[in-house]
Order: structure tokens, then C-alpha cells, then sequence
């Protein structure tokens, strides 16, 4: 987009004029008298400069963005010294020196520039230039911000944790206590356990012992009576002895007589059994007979 001459003529002499006024103010501003007259032209000077800014701003607002940067948002709770302050106040001076000479050129050039060709092309560079460097520092402001709501909750982190550290700490050292507390307890009643079932088993030891001596005099008794028993017994064994001895000759004769009489019946009994069985197979033969001649006729 280009301006006719009678525009291009106008604007140019705009850029001029506020160029040639930027030079004024970066010339006041580099004087370096500390009296209160030159510091109040000083403020008269920033506030020119940041009304002659505006209408700059307004002017270029169809061709870049203007983004105001809050430097409150990036104080802390520290408070700040006054070597800080000052510090801070010679940078910022520095800073503005550096924005309005660079300004003051590019208004220069922009000037020349509508003037001979009835473009702006200085001033868009220097417009997408400047967006470029405020989104940068946009971002860098968006960063530090960042960080220091990280670190302000890291370190409202670190006091949770503190505190936190410390209740449970406390908790610990309570139950540490009533942990000491309770071993004492505990030792008092193992000792009174000690001692009772101490006294226990003498109790028990010495009631296995009288059982064990009344069980022993049981068994001495059991013995005298076996071996009575066993006397008794070994005496009627010889006598039984003794008797089958004297009968051993009369019951092997008796035992003689007993086989011989089994022969000799089962001799009779086997002689009858034989003459039972040819009277029946007789008795069968002649029956046999007789059916057959009863049925011949």
C-alpha cells in the first residue's frame, strides 16, 4: 500500500517532527544534572514521550500489536534496597534511551522514505520486528511468572512438608514413648510370670515326685506279689510233672488199648459196610427184575 505525494508529504513531516522531538528528549535525558528543576523536566519529558508514544501507537495499531508489560506482576515480598532501586532506575533509563533513539532512526527513516516513495516499509519491518520481541518477551515474562508460581508453591510444598515432617514427628516421639512405656509394663509383667510359673513347676516337680514315689512303691508291691505268682506257678509245674511221670507208662497202655479198639471197630464197621452194599445192590438187581417183567406183560 502506497500514499499519494500530499499524504506521503504529511506523514513524513509527522515522522520528522517526532523524530526531531525523540532527539530532544534523548539529549535531556543523557544530561546528567541531579538539581530538582532538571528531575522535574525529566518527568515532564516521560510523560511527553509517553503521550507522544500513544499517538504513535494509535497511529501503527492497523499494522503490529502493543503489548504493555506490568513489571509489578514480576515483584516479590523481598523488599527492595535502595542500591536495588537505583540499579533498577539506571536500567530502566537506559533502557528508554535505547527504545527512543532506536525510534528516533526508524521515524527518520520512515520519513525519508514517504517522502521519496510514498511507502512505509521501514515502518512495517520495524513494527513486525518490534511483535517479534514482544512475544518474545511476552514469553519470557510468561516463563519467569511460571517459575515463580512454581516456587512460591514449591515452597509452600516445602512448609506443608515441614509441618507435616514435624507432626509426624511428634507423632513418633509420642509413640516412641508409649512404645518405652508399654516395654516397661511388659518387663514387669514377664518377671511376675517368671516368678509364677517358677513357683509352678517346684509345685508340679515336687506333685510328680510323690506320684512318681507312690507309683514306684505300686510297682514293688506288683513285683513281690509276680514273683509270688510265678513261684506258685513253677511249683505246680513240677508236681504236674511229677504226676505225668508216674502216670507215663498206665496212659501210653491206655493209648495202646484206644488204637487197637479203633482198628478193630473200624475193621467191623468196614466189613458191615461191605456186606450193606451187596444186599442193596442185590436187593436193586432183583427190583430191577421184577419192573421189567411187569412191564413185559
Amino acid at each position: 500500500m502506497a500514499f499519494d505525494k500530499v499524504e506521503s508529504m504529511v506523514l513524513g513531516s509527522i515522522f520528522e517532527t517526532t523524530a526531531e522531538e525523540l532527539g530532544v528528549l534523548l539529549s535531556s535525558m543523557r544530561c546528567k544534572e541531579e538539581s530538582e528543576e532538571i528531575k522535574h523536566k525529566k518527568v515532564e519529558e516521560k510523560d511527553y514521550t509517553s503521550k507522544t508514544l500513544r499517538r504513535a501507537a494509535k497511529i501503527l495499531e492497523n499494522y503490529g500489536t502493543f503489548e504493555r508489560f506490568d513489571t509489578n506482576s514480576l515483584k516479590t515480598n523481598k523488599p527492595i534496597t535502595n542500591t536495588e532501586k537505583n540499579v533498577d532506575d539506571y536500567l530502566y533509563d537506559e533502557k528508554v534511551k535505547e527504545l527512543i533513539s532506536k525510534t528516533r532512526d526508524v521515524f527518520i527513516a520512515c520519513s525519508k522514505e514517504l517522502k521519496e516513495t510514498g511507502t512505509y516499509e521501514e515502518l512495517k519491518a520495524h513494527i513486525e520486528d518490534s511483535s517479534l520481541q514482544l512475544v518474545k518477551l511476552s514469553r519470557v515474562v510468561n516463563t519467569q511468572i511460571q517459575l515463580q508460581n512454581e516456587l512460591k508453591n514449591m515452597q509452600k510444598k516445602m512448609e506443608d512438608f515441614k509441618k507435616e515432617s514435624e507432626r509426624l514427628l511428634h507423632r513418633r516421639r509420642r509413640l516412641i514413648e508409649l512404645l518405652n512405656n508399654r516395654l516397661q509394663e511388659l518387663r514387669v509383667k514377664v518377671n511376675m510370670e517368671k516368678r509364677f510359673w517358677a513357683k509352678n513347676v517346684e509345685v508340679a516337680v515336687a506333685e510328680e515326685r510323690t506320684r512318681q514315689s507312690e507309683r514306684e512303691d505300686e510297682l514293688s508291691t506288683a513285683i513281690a506279689k509276680a514273683g509270688f505268682d510265678v513261684a506258685n506257678e513253677k511249683r505246680t509245674q513240677s508236681e504236674i510233672n511229677a504226676w505225668m511221670l508216674n502216670n507215663n507208662a498206665r496212659l501210653e497202655a491206655r493209648i495202646e488199648y484206644m488204637a487197637e479198639k479203633h482198628r478193630t471197630d473200624f475193621a467191623a464197621l468196614q466189613k458191615a459196610y461191605s456186606e450193606l452194599v451187596t444186599k442193596r445192590n442185590k436187593q436193586l438187581d432183583a427190583l430191577t427184575t421184577m419192573i421189567y417183567e411187569v412191564r413185559i406183560r
